[in-house]
């Protein structure tokens, strides 16, 4: 999508389906081009949303809008999302790399990730991507910086290389994958998270030219530097981007 259409941005919804409901019911989806979901779907914030039926009512909702929306709903992937994404059924990883997973991320929840394996997510996981463009903005879950990004290359290409790592887990050496990483600032190995974990606060910066619209970093509102917007309040607001201007609207 170029300039044109308007697309609602929905950042991390953390099990909380009302949320979700809440943005449905204030935007007719037949006038909307797109849905885009800026990750983090699991481990609620919120005790009330912190259950298995909170999660299933979560999943069965974003499902059902990629069963009757389709093309129109993309999912970011969420640092949250990421234990459960790759210990989904089908998701081709070896025991080697599952442990580098658990010994970085945890065991996933029992109860949840039973749901999970229940339930017919093969739309839902195949959504998922790493980065967005559209409107001249560039969507991840937390951020992307020169560590992922090349200006020597067309935007779309970038794009295309970070969505071609998201089943990346490890490299050659059975190593978390950098992208899959935490920078010092949240308690991690690098100097910098990657996109799924780089902080607003203190590890994001503009350095790749192009204004980006992220979640994950939690605030008690949204917040703005530079061109670049956080979303993340705490299922309190959302974004309308129609015609490259973003607009912002509480729930």
């Amino acid at each position: 999508m170029g300039n044109n259409g308007i697309t609602i941005i929905i950042p991390d919804v953390h099990q909380n389906y009302r949320f979700i409901e809440k943005i449905l019911n204030e935007n007719d989806p037949a006038g909307i081009d797109r849905f885009l979901f800026l990750g983090d779907f699991f481990d609620a914030k919120d005790t009330f949303f912190s259950t298995v039926d909170a999660l299933d009512k979560t999943l069965k909702l974003v499902s059902e809008m990629i069963s009757c929306y389709r093309e129109k709903v993309i999912l970011i992937l969420g640092n949250h999302d990421v234990v459960y994404f790759f210990n989904r059924d089908q998701s081709g990883v070896n025991l080697p790399a599952r442990t580098e997973l658990h010994r970085y991320y945890g065991i996933p929840d029992r109860k949840k990730m039973t749901l999970v394996r229940s339930l017919d997510l093969s739309e839902f996981w195949e959504t998922f991507q790493l980065a967005h463009f559209e409107q001249g903005y560039l969507f991840s879950h937390a951020g992307v910086t020169l560590d992922h990004w090349s200006k020597r290359l067309p935007v779309m290409d970038n794009v295309d290389n970070l969505n071609l790592l998201i089943g990346s887990l490890v490299n050659d050496h059975d190593e978390l994958n950098v992208l899959f990483r935490a920078g010092f600032s949240r308690g991690g190995d690098l100097e910098r998270g990657g996109p799924l974990w780089l902080d607003w606060n203190r590890e994001f910066t503009e350095e790749i030219g192009i204004p980006q619209i992220v979640g994950h970093t939690v605030g008690s509102n949204w917040r703005k530097a530079g061109r670049s917007y956080c979303l993340d309040a705490q299922q309190k607001c959302y974004g309308i981007l129609r015609e490259g201007k973003l607009e912002i609207k509480t729930v």
